[in-house]
């Protein structure tokens, strides 16, 4: 008996759907790596969308620069997870 469970397709897609952005299927999968980059583009993506639009204590700046390279990496993680979407039943063992 290996000890791998199989996995279900309809609960991959739903892990997709709720936890694409930070790599929530990768792990569900077992990819340990693409889960880790996954989570490393889309938390960093988020802190600094997050980063650019709340002003530094004391009064500071807005960071518009900031805030559109996060909304950039947001897109890209989108586009990772929309690619995962696609490809997701073909990484499926069945």
């Amino acid at each position: 008996m290996s000890g791998h469970q199989p996995k279900d397709i309809r609960v991959a897609y739903l892990v997709l759907l709720f936890l694409g952005l930070v790599g929530g299927h990768h792990f569900y999968l077992g990819n340990l790596v693409r889960g880790v980059l996954h989570l490393l583009i889309g938390m960093t993506g988020l802190v600094l969308f997050v980063y650019g639009f709340v002003p530094a204590t004391g009064g500071g700046e807005l960071k518009p620069y900031v805030a559109i390279f996060g909304f950039i990496t947001l897109c890209a993680s989108g586009g990772l997870m929309v690619w995962d979407a696609i490809m997701l039943s073909s990484r499926i063992p069945r």
